[in-house]
């Protein structure tokens, strides 16, 4: 954990409240914990976590452990995307037609850690970007520790939240995760000619030679970790003195390369020049010019 710290990827101890347990044993977090994994944090993970994450978690019925990497590093890329190029809100019918979770093989689909993965829908593969995915990730299931749940208490159902309202994570049950009937479900049609506006968008992106490869590149260069509740979105980046950036230190090309290298599998000699630059507060998006309401 300390490694993670100095990295500036979890905060102290003193406030993330961070603690190790005998991976041997059986998770028994603390009532104001949840579990989480190391590799997230290495993939843009983060507490508080962005809204936009927290309501996939409740939707799907899941709690944050039962994720693997490959899911965390999918989310982070569709954030990214969405702020750092299209420029529009998250929205959560893209992520619908894009998207669905499933139970990952590797674990038998029965796995409190690590049992679900984050798949591309049958037939989406030409509407977004190759991921370079690692095709194997044994082991991960052992580097869990707890951190405090931050954030408010839960509301009652159908209660409206109060301004400035930032929710914790799903709470530990100590439940495996199952399949849910809503895990199926794709966009809304009522949203169609929106999300079939933003996937030309998208394929405009393809075309300048905008790659999942430099997708993920983007969110290791700018120190942010996209899955953290943020101050600002990432097309109001303002460079090596963004306010949330968990380290004020650029990196090098090399070291870029590395950290590509330990999350991806195959993209650390991948190009990373060329293609679309990832907007900024100065830099806007000439593709795009228009906003959408978040889910």
């Amino acid at each position: 954990m300390s490694i993670l710290e100095k990295k500036g990827l979890l905060p102290r101890q003193s406030e993330s409240g961070w603690r190790l347990e005998d991976v041997g044993g059986a998770l028994n977090p603390q009532r104001d914990e949840v579990v989480v994994l190391t590799p997230f944090y290495e993939r843009g993970f983060g507490l508080l976590l962005h809204p936009f994450v927290r309501g996939l978690l409740f939707f799907y019925g899941l709690e944050i452990q039962h994720l693997n990497p490959n899911a965390i590093l999918h989310m982070v890329c569709f954030i990214t995307l969405c702020e750092a190029f299209l420029e529009i809100t998250l929205h959560f019918q893209l992520w619908c037609y894009l998207f669905r979770p499933q139970l990952s093989p590797g674990q038998g689909g029965q796995s409190l850690v690590g049992g679900v993965t984050i798949q591309l829908r049958n037939g989406r593969r030409q509407d977004y970007f190759q991921i370079p995915l690692p095709s194997s990730s044994h082991g991960y299931a052992g580097e869990w520790f707890y951190v405090r749940n931050i954030g408010d208490p839960p509301l009652a159902d159908g209660a409206v939240p109060p301004p400035n309202y930032v929710g914790r994570a799903p709470v530990f049950t100590g439940v495996a995760p199952s399949k849910q009937k809503q895990w199926e479900w794709g966009r809304d049609k009522r949203q169609a000619n929106q999300v079939d506006l933003i996937l030309e968008k998208i394929s405009a992106l393809r075309r300048h030679d905008l790659t999942g490869v430099k997708l993920v590149a983007t969110f290791l260069r700018r120190r942010v970790q996209p899955l953290w509740l943020r101050h600002f979105p990432m097309w109001e980046y303002v460079g090596m003195a963004d306010p949330d950036q968990c380290s004020s230190e650029e990196l090098t090309l090399e070291e870029v390369r590395a950290l590509l290298a330990a999350i991806t599998e195959g993209a650390s000699s991948a190009s990373l020049s060329g293609g679309p630059p990832a907007l900024n507060h100065s830099i806007r998006s000439e593709l795009v010019r228009f906003f959408l309401d978040a889910w």
